[in-house]
């Protein structure tokens, strides 16, 4: 495993840095977010000035992917990130030194971000149809791959029977229109830049729960013991800018534009995601058994065995 993080760290897919700074004699924070709507956060809390007003100094690094945040977190390049959370709990069990501290982006079934899809024009109409059939995901044994296996299950389909190819998000539409791939775990902005082509075939997150956290902010154990109060206050701040987020999803989405370098017209036409506003095991807790059932981990693990709530 750190041969893997080693090789990871070198190429991280950092694009861009950029630095937010208020005055204080707290150490700087170099965190790790995501260009995409679940991660977006961070872009929020530095726009409204949220950081600054808790006397947070922070140095804000975007990433491409969840996982490479992981992997510079491991390689302490940053303090403090936001991933995907079924890759977060698999390094925190395999001994990354790292705690969750902060629910991000959600998942809620009354407005699916991430849902599979396939051809407009597939023949696919059910799910039995998908046996013997390649369906694209981010990452094998991340939270796409377990979400899927579920469902499959759910409506009585051994996911052994079906073939999970690992392609980056950005790939699948056109790995779809190629017909590399059957089907495809596709999130936003690609469901809205894909409505023309490709078509929803299932919610299937529901399948692990109706409302869950797809994505948490994680610390450092060593940044944490020795900066319990900026973590807790760094908590404070990103909670606070989910509840604005939350209420503010016009204005949000003008932010979320800026950072990704994407039209506004267009992000404001697309599906966004719910922000948790506290860590709960309700909303964690459905992601933990679901790992244990589909055999990501070998354990059932619960919030305590990964989460920081206040305390070293």
């Amino acid at each position: 495993m750190k041969r893997a993080l080693v090789l990871g760290l070198v190429g991280t897919g950092i694009l861009s840095a950029s630095i937010v700074r208020a005055q204080s004699a707290d150490p700087t924070i170099r965190i790790g977010v995501g260009a995409a709507d679940t991660f977006a956060e961070g872009f929020y809390a530095t726009e409204l000035g949220i950081f600054k007003k808790n006397g947070l100094q922070v140095e804000m690094h975007t990433f491409t992917q969840g996982a490479a945040i992981v992997t510079a977190a491991a390689g302490n390049a940053i303090d403090i990130g936001i991933s995907n959370t079924v890759n977060l709990v698999l390094a925190i069990a395999h001994g990354a030194p790292f705690r969750i501290i902060a629910g991000a982006g959600m998942y809620a079934s009354k407005s699916p971000t991430t849902v599979l899809m396939v051809a407009k024009g597939s023949p696919l109409a059910n799910p039995a149809e998908l046996a013997g059939k390649t369906i694209a995901v981010t990452a094998l044994k991340d939270l796409t791959e377990v979400g899927v296996r579920a469902w499959l299950e759910r409506n009585g389909i051994d996911a052994r029977a079906v073939h999970f190819a690992e392609i980056p998000m950005p790939q699948m539409p056109a790995a779809l229109a190629r017909g590399t791939v059957d089907a495809a775990v596709i999130g936003e902005p690609w469901i809205t830049s894909s409505r023309d082509s490709l078509r929803t075939f299932a919610t299937f997150y529901d399948a692990i729960a109706p409302r869950f956290l797809i994505a948490d902010w994680f610390a450092n154990t060593t940044f944490i013991a020795k900066n319990p109060s900026v973590v807790g206050r760094f908590v404070e701040a990103v909670n606070e800018t989910a509840r604005w987020a939350n209420a503010h999803r016009a204005e949000s989405a003008a932010i979320l534009a800026k950072w990704v370098k994407l039209d506004p017209s267009f992000v404001a036409s697309m599906g966004r995601c719910e922000y948790a506003t506290s860590l709960e095991s309700s909303e964690l807790d459905p992601v933990l058994a679901a790992m244990a059932t589909y055999q990501v981990l070998d354990r059932r693990v619960h919030i305590d065995d990964v989460a920081w709530r206040g305390r070293p």
